[in-house]
């Protein structure tokens, strides 16, 4: 078979791989040469920008995905159907609203870009629409309704009552997503990360009671406000000390990048608190609480 090569939309060569070649390694072979050629096509747009571009975004590129260095193919794949089943077993229990949920759970992790606002981190994640809300039968406070409301003569008033094609869909494309997910956050994981990850894969409810919002895990004594204290104490002094301006600038730098990193919530800390969801929060429907 032969397979065209190209570089900036121009033919430049084409690759034959012998016929005796099963289908499946051609295709291996074609889809290993298509990446490289996005890399070099991508690669060619940002060094135009400039070499230091180039440079940031292989910075930014090995940042985001060279960690998960322990992990096994199978045992990434493992992980992602067992988090596949944590979010099957959040809707079984809590409906289209525990969907909801889970999708601002991992939509809400997020980077910095210059073209949108607040892009979700994995690419599985950004490509699942907002849930659907349907329209209000009479005014009120938007709420995802279950797929059983989705007819106005069952739904009260006030409820949104959402097509049900479009749940189902939103539904199918969550759970497709939540695998992304797992292989988002091992690409950026740490050593710790991977121990955190496989804690929470065999955990019980009192293990999972650390990723409660809120829960233990979450709550540590904040570091930032006695350095956003000191630099509010300087800074806002009439006249300061060049040493004390120095120091209130550094106090008031560090305090606000110590507020961002002690309220980011880590990729792992949210799969973690996806299974307390729907594993200690959310009851089969008819269990007392």
């Amino acid at each position: 078979m032969s397979v065209p090569i190209t570089l900036d939309g121009r033919h430049v060569a084409d690759l034959v791989v012998h016929p005796r070649i099963d289908p499946a390694t051609s295709e291996r072979i074609a889809a290993t040469f298509y990446r490289l050629n996005v890399w070099a096509s991508l690669g060619g747009d940002l060094a135009a920008l400039g070499q230091h571009r180039l440079a940031i975004a292989a910075r930014a590129a090995r940042a985001a995905a060279s960690g998960g260095i322990g992990v096994s193919t199978e045992e990434e794949q493992q992980l992602a159907e067992w988090f596949t089943g944590i979010v099957d077993e959040a809707i079984r229990h809590g409906g289209p609203p525990a969907a909801a949920a889970i999708w601002f759970v991992l939509a809400g992790d997020s980077h910095a870009d210059p073209f949108e606002v607040r892009p979700a981190r994995c690419p599985m994640v950004a490509e699942v629409p907002p849930p659907p809300h349907g329209e209000p039968n009479e005014p009120g406070e938007p709420e995802l309704a279950e797929p059983e409301l989705a007819e106005p003569e069952l739904a009260e008033p006030g409820e949104l009552t959402p097509d049900p094609a479009e749940v189902a869909a939103f539904l199918a494309r969550l759970r497709a997503a939540a695998a992304g997910y797992v292989h988002t956050a091992i690409a950026c994981a740490s050593d710790s990360d991977l121990l955190e990850l496989r804690k929470i894969v065999c955990a019980g409810v009192d293990v999972l009671e650390d990723y409660r919002p809120w829960g233990p895990g979450f709550v540590e004594e904040l570091l930032s406000s006695m350095s956003l204290d000191n630099a509010r104490s300087l800074l806002t002094r009439r006249q300061l000390s060049n040493a004390e301006a120095c120091r209130g600038f550094a106090d008031w730098a560090h305090g606000f990048a110590s507020v961002v990193a002690e309220h980011a919530i880590p990729p792992v800390f949210r799969i973690g608190a996806v299974a307390w969801l729907a594993r200690v929060a959310l009851r089969p429907e008819g269990d007392a609480p």
